[in-house]
């Protein structure tokens, strides 16, 4: 029995390694296409005899035909889409894949073709002739033509990712399939993006300003923050501020003392870098900081007592001039006169009266936006004079006779009368009118000027300036003796600047005639009588002496 079974045994041990002979020598059969299992194919059935490991080994045994056997290996991979021209690339860009057993051909885990066929150099069922070259080869099904479910593949595709040639690697054998179209490219994620938009300027005062800052991000981008910078007209950064935000705008104060034209910049850092633009930029212009003076104070005389005082002001930077406050005091510090001027302009005056001669002082005071300014300059002395005295006229005349007072003249002798009118007054004088009137007994008897009527003589001055004189020279004769002085007087009138009359005189007296003196008797022998005669003036009468006297001779 124990024979038997051990004969039994070794009848099925035979049994099961000829069943394994038979599925080996099938499976080389049947696998002539290649197989995931074999590294190379180097059966009668392989396009190329025992395939190739790579790309580039590929592609050299096509050139060189150095399998020994298949001449015809450019020729059947030309039909099936890689010509001469594209060796290179396939050799470079060519991508490994998996052919299955039904069909489908996949490249990284994407299916790239189905239905999928490759050719042998031996017939097996179902395959049907493809004639290459006039050369007939062996087209079947993977689902036929594979012992396994699966085989390495190397496929190369066009520019658009669709399979144009492939070829099992163990064998050399090209597939072909229904090629799927790769699927399209999903749409491209949106860019990121990110700016800065915009900087504006608010002024809080004069030297206080307020930046706003804008920015606008899309698609993912970030802000972190705004770098603020001011600089100068010289191009020096004055001022810096950073804000740490996230939000799409931000704000930061700047403070500039000095007055000037400054240029701000902001700067905003992003995810994508820092962003600027000529838009983040802006101009802040600092005033002049407000300013006001009085600059200057005159005054002006008008006539004796009354002077106009002008007031001028400075006002610079936005100061204003409110109105002009005047105070003149004389020399006691009394103030006499204060008046006042509304008005927004930088000049103003008024006239003021100080009827007191003396010495004043004037001030002014400018009222404006910036408080009650004055100074030195805005004080002005003037000087009221002492009230004129009005001029007054004079008029003097002076008489003589023959260029003295008094004189005695002889009965029908010539003589002149000197007569000189002068201005010496502070007045000069028009139509001054001279007359000369003698007394009784004296004749005028001409004038170098003027005209004699009734004895009188009379001449009009038409204009005798202050300090001139006019001389006049009147000839005149004592017809007969007069006893006693003969006074001629002169006068000159101004009507009606000088409506008195104001006169001068000069004396004449006449010689009187000589009386023979009278005879006396002889007293005798021895004796001799005489008589002489004397005359003696007192006053205006004139008395005649005689003496007689008596000589006695021896």
């Amino acid at each position: 029995m124990k024979l038997q079974r051990f004969k039994k045994l070794v009848q099925a041990s035979g049994i099961i390694a000829g069943l394994a002979i038979v599925a080996f020598a099938l499976g080389t059969l049947f696998n002539l296409n290649g197989s995931s299992a074999a590294a190379s194919d180097c059966s009668a059935n392989a396009i190329m005899t025992c395939g190739a490991s790579d790309p580039g080994t590929f592609v050299n045994k096509i050139r060189s035909s150095n399998d020994g056997k298949n001449p015809d290996l450019a020729t059947i991979y030309a039909a099936y889409g890689l010509t001469a021209g594209e060796y290179d690339r396939f050799a470079t860009t060519s991508k490994a894949g998996t052919a299955y057993k039904d069909g489908r051909i996949v490249v990284d885990g994407k299916v790239v073709a189905t239905n999928a066929s490759s050719i042998g150099r031996v017939q097996k069922s179902g395959d049907h002739a493809k004639v290459i070259g006039g050369t007939t080869y062996w087209e079947g099904s993977n689902q036929t033509a594979f012992a396994s479910d699966s085989i390495p593949v190397e496929v190369m595709f066009d520019g658009n990712g669709t399979m144009e040639f492939a070829v099992l690697f163990d064998c050399g054998n090209p597939v072909s399939g229904n090629v799927t179209p790769p699927p399209p490219p999903p749409p491209p994620a949106p860019t990121p993006t990110a700016a800065c938009t915009g900087l504006t300027v608010a002024g809080d005062n004069r030297t206080t300003f307020t930046l706003n800052a804008s920015a606008a991000v899309t698609n993912g981008a970030t802000i972190s923050g705004y770098d603020f910078s001011v600089a100068n007209s010289a191009g020096t950064v004055v001022a810096t501020k950073s804000v740490a935000s996230a939000n799409a705008t931000a704000s930061t104060q700047v403070t500039l003392n000095d007055a000037g034209t400054y240029r701000a910049k902001v700067t905003v850092q992003t995810s994508l870098g820092p962003k600027t633009a000529s838009a983040c930029e802006a101009i802040i212009t600092v005033n002049q900081a407000p300013a006001a003076a009085c600059k200057l104070l005159t005054a002006t005389g008008l006539d004796r007592t009354t002077y106009r005082l002008d007031a001028t002001a400075d006002v610079s930077g936005g100061a204003t001039v409110q109105g002009y406050d005047f105070v003149v005091k004389n020399s006691a510090g009394t103030v006499i006169a204060s008046p006042s001027v509304s008005t927004t302009a930088t000049t103003a005056s008024t006239n003021v009266t100080a009827s007191e001669a003396g010495t004043y002082t004037a001030q002014v005071t400018v009222r404006t936006s910036e408080g009650a300014k004055t100074s030195g300059t805005c004080t002005a002395n003037f000087t009221v004079p002492e009230k004129p005295i009005p001029p007054v006229p004079s008029i003097k005349i002076v008489k003589d006779v023959d260029g003295v007072k008094q004189k005695q003249v002889a009965v029908g002798q010539n003589f002149v009368y000197h007569v000189t009118v002068s201005n010496n007054g502070k007045v000069d004088l028009t139509s001054a009118v001279v007359t000369d009137q003698p007394p009784a007994g004296v004749t005028l008897l001409s004038a170098d000027k003027g005209t004699i009527a009734n004895n009188t003589w009379t001449y009009t001055i038409p204009s005798l300036k202050i300090g001139e004189s006019a001389s006049f020279a009147l000839t005149a004769k004592v017809d007969a003796y007069i006893a006693g002085n003969l006074v001629n007087t002169a006068c000159v009138v101004v009507p009606p600047t000088i409506p008195e009359k104001q006169c001068d005189t000069a004396t004449v007296s006449v010689t009187p005639p000589v009386t023979p003196p009278p005879v006396l008797p002889s007293t005798g022998a021895g004796s001799v009588v005489g008589i002489f005669a004397t005359t003696v003036i007192f006053g205006a009468l004139a008395y005649r002496f005689f003496i007689g006297y008596r000589l006695n001779r021896q």
